[in-house]
């Protein structure tokens, strides 16, 4: 709609082309409430670890990234949309993400990494963001003056915060944050066997700071249950036809 006040969310599915970044399946950007939250488009720093992805590695070791991301559904409904995207033989696992967005609300981001062989995998999902924050327990707060941006992980990764030096400072002339870019690091360790999978879930929650945090838990393997001001809303993880008929469904009759 153009308003600055609303959510965009810009997710690329290309890594390739003259000159290219290695960032296909990465959210490089997300604007709300009139800011800009995370921190992507730098010229030189083309490589996955300085964009908003998930790192795969499968024995200590990992692979180029593909030049493309599947796109395998889109849905754009009046009061959500959703999308399912997949990067395919990357670091011998496919990476599914998943973003489900409650329109004026939040995004959940279920990021889906499928093992392709039997190994020992690690993953890494990166959060480049721009403000001052505050890492408890499992939430990021980020703050840009008046307004908030909340991270709120689901799945248990250990979380960690780091300054990357190397971008912060095409950030001094945004006049809203102090030009930090920090990295929200959150890691998961686990042995998977071919077609076996871990995910990340996270929520992604920009606010008013006279507003409280959303409230939400993992209530299975890929569900989350979210406290929105109406009452609790279920949202699944994996979106096939059913999952799909039922939010349709469901905003036809106007989502509770």
């Amino acid at each position: 709609d153009f308003d600055s006040q609303s959510e965009y969310l810009l997710l690329d599915g290309l890594a390739v082309g003259g000159h290219k970044h290695y960032d296909c399946n990465a959210i490089i950007r997300l604007t709300a409430l009139d800011r800009i939250w995370l921190a992507d488009g730098d010229y030189y720093c083309a490589t996955p670890n300085f964009h908003n992805g998930v790192l795969p590695l499968a024995g200590g070791r990992t692979t180029p990234m593909p030049p493309f991301a599947w796109r395998e559904y889109t849905v754009d409904l009046p009061r959500n949309g959703f999308s399912r995207t997949t990067v395919k033989d990357y670091g011998q696992t496919d990476w599914q993400r998943n973003i489900l967005w409650r329109k004026r609300r939040y995004f959940l981001v279920a990021d889906v990494m499928r093992a392709r062989t039997d190994e020992a995998y690690d993953f890494r999902a990166l959060w480049r963001v721009i403000g001052d924050v505050e890492l408890t327990q499992n939430r990021l707060e980020v703050r840009q003056q008046e307004r908030r941006l909340d991270i709120v992980n689901l799945d248990g990764a250990v979380s960690s915060l780091a300054v990357d030096a190397y971008t912060t400072a095409h950030w001094d002339e945004y006049k809203y944050a102090e030009p930090t870019v920090r990295v929200l690091q959150q890691d998961r360790r686990c042995r998977l066997e071919a077609g076996g999978s871990d995910i990340f879930l996270n929520l992604l929650h920009p606010r008013w700071a006279h507003e409280a945090p959303l409230t939400a838990r993992r209530v299975d393997r890929g569900s989350v249950l979210v406290q929105e001001p109406e009452g609790l809303v279920w949202l699944p993880k994996g979106m096939g036809p059913e999952a799909l008929e039922k939010m349709i469904n469901e905003n036809r009759e106007g989502l509770r």
